[in-house]
């Protein structure tokens, strides 16, 4: 039962952005050790987005899912493995469709979430080979 409650939660919004401001999270990504480049480009907002947005919609699923992995991680034990959470997995999933199409010459990639403001980095992976 506890399963069916969990993936319902991909029909519901972070209600922590009801509550407070919240952190304002990046998805970031590299190929083998070079410099992060963000993976998720802000949500466009114009008048033609009100009535069709796939794009947007797209993006806004993808901005939640980083707010439930920070959710989850927080609620994560000190020696349990990040991996393991379905957030993390789903992030993962994110970061490889993101991709650039044009990424023969690399042979691996990383990625991490971080705050924007402070900077701060919530989680970051290991290498992943391509």
């Amino acid at each position: 039962m506890a399963k069916w409650i969990f993936l319902l939660r991909a029909f519901f919004p972070s209600w922590k952005f009801f509550v407070e401001p919240g952190p304002c999270l990046t998805l970031e990504y590299r190929f083998s050790q070079g410099p992060w480049i963000s993976s998720l480009e802000k949500i466009p907002r114009t008048f033609l987005t009100t009535f069709f947005n796939p794009r947007g919609n797209l993006l806004h699923a993808c901005h939640n899912n980083l707010l439930h992995l920070a959710q989850d991680i927080e609620k994560l034990p000190a020696n349990a493995d990040p991996a393991s959470l379905i957030s993390y997995q789903i992030t993962h999933n994110m970061v490889r469709f993101f991709l650039p199409t044009d990424r023969q010459t690399h042979r691996s990639y990383q990625f991490r979430v971080r705050e924007e403001r402070s900077s701060q980095i919530l989680i970051e992976s290991p290498t992943h080979d391509l």
